[in-house]
């Protein structure tokens, strides 16, 4: 597994599992809307650096997944 830098590692980490192609990105507590979208730009630039890398897997347990503004935003 090799970690990835983030903008704010204390709220979202980053790694590749580059043997099985997968990105795996880790809130580790709850955030605003504008940084669950910076660190989903920084999933997509990640996947991008590693060959376009389509298999990510999100660690979603620490993070409120029924925010009214998150859910509006995925739906755009």
């Amino acid at each position: 597994m090799h970690l990835l830098a983030t903008q704010n590692p204390g709220c979202f980490t980053l790694a590749y599992l580059p043997d099985q192609h997968i990105l795996i990105g880790r809130w580790l507590r709850p955030v605003l809307l504008h940084e669950l979208q910076a660190h989903y730009q920084e999933l997509l630039g990640a996947a991008l650096a590693h060959g376009s890398c389509r298999y990510w897997l999100l660690d979603v347990r620490r993070r409120r997944i029924n925010d009214a503004d998150a859910v509006r935003w995925f739906g755009e």
